[in-house]
């Protein structure tokens, strides 16, 4: 039996993205070649050497457009595509191509902004793409409970959409060999990673959280580590400075794949206060590493895999009070650091790689 031509359309080499596409690639029944827009985005500045360990090329556009894909698309009855945006000017064509060909494709997306405003001329362009897209797509691939929700919202028929999150190396993701304990008197470590974009990731809530939290626990020392790189640094710095926690706070900066899993291994407890996050793998990668996750009911990855005092704590968005009580709470008890992390790294083995791939093959094989 011949392996399947998979083309895959996405953005830019990233390391999650890698450990998938390499993943993909081993398995002889698919044959992938991965198709990204741009080599590299300022916003995500990686040294590391990525797209390895798969076919991979990056568009060369000519007018705009990459007509090596778009030849693929007129050409080749036998692939079947998954195309990792829609608004996108090779994608679009592409999309318009596939269903004018009658080939088979999917769509990939994390959680669409529901509340997004835009200009509305554009808004109803995008809504009658996106009615043309989930009418011809085989399948609708979204990251999840919130992605999948937010799809159906958007009209998309139930029976297409599929839950395809991120996928997390688990075997390089591992916690520390000793179990964590509330540190009694001692330090407490949270750890954030992402861009500094409050606005994404809400860090300045988490640091107005954590000065309240500091003066009800009177003797609990912590350090606040962030890594990551962004335009709010210097306010973040500024609203530390007010709230008295700038002794408390560390800005690790960009971290290359390599240097994460020490990052995450540094900490005691992970916060992902995020007012939206269409996803947020980091909150993955520190599950696999044993962290619990304090994270907003607006962030994808927590909606998705956190149940609330089990193995996470789950707060309202942009609600410090309510962010304020879950931090109390997980520092009250002695052994909950310990025993929600043991199980947010039971919940990430859930979700192995593999799983992703069973779902890729499983599509293909029931093509409608």
């Amino acid at each position: 039996m011949s392996a399947t031509r998979l083309h895959w359309i996405c953005w830019q080499p990233t390391p999650y993205n890698d450990y998938l596409f390499r993943s993909v690639a081993a398995d002889p029944q698919i044959d992938l070649t991965v198709h990204f827009m741009e080599s590299a985005v300022p916003s995500h500045p990686w040294k590391s050497q990525l797209a390895c360990g798969f076919k991979s090329r990056t568009y060369k556009r000519l007018l705009g457009l990459d007509w090596h894909l778009l030849r693929l698309a007129a050409l080749d009855e036998k692939s079947f595509f998954i195309i990792g945006s829609w608004h996108e000017l090779t994608v679009i064509s592409l999309i318009n191509l596939l269903i004018l060909y009658r080939r088979p494709f999917a769509v990939w997306t994390d959680t669409p902004n529901l509340d997004q405003k835009r200009n509305p001329v554009k808004a109803i362009l995008r809504k009658i793409w996106l009615q043309r897209i989930f009418t011809h797509a085989c399948y609708v691939m979204g990251t999840g409970i919130s992605a999948l929700s937010a799809l159906e919202k958007m009209n998309c028929h139930r029976d297409k959409l599929v839950s395809f999150p991120y996928f997390i190396d688990l075997d390089s993701f591992t916690p520390i060999s000793k179990p964590r304990e509330k540190k009694v008197n001692g330090q407490i470590v949270f750890l954030s990673s992402g861009r500094l974009v409050n606005s994404h990731k809400g860090y300045d809530l988490a640091l107005r959280a954590l000065a309240i939290a500091k003066e009800k626990i009177v003797n609990q020392r912590f350090l606040y580590r962030i890594a990551g790189i962004g335009p709010d640094k210097e306010t973040l710095e500024s609203i530390a400075k007010e709230v008295s926690i700038f002794e408390d706070l560390e800005f690790v900066g960009w971290l290359e794949p390599e240097e994460i899993l020490n990052f995450y291994r540094s900490g005691d407890v992970f916060l992902h206060p995020s007012p939206f996050d269409p996803y947020g793998n980091s909150v993955l990668e520190a599950m696999a590493c044993g962290l619990p996750i304090i994270g907003s009911d607006r962030a994808g990855s927590v909606i998705d895999r956190i149940e609330h005092m089990k193995n996470g704590l789950v707060h309202r968005a942009n609600d410090v009070e309510d962010l304020v009580n879950k931090i109390i709470n997980i520092l009250s008890d002695n052994e909950m650091i310990g025993r929600v992390g043991a199980e947010a790294r039971r919940t990430a083995e859930l979700w192995p790689v593999s799983r992703g791939i069973e779902i890729i093959k499983c599509m293909i094989e029931n093509i409608p």
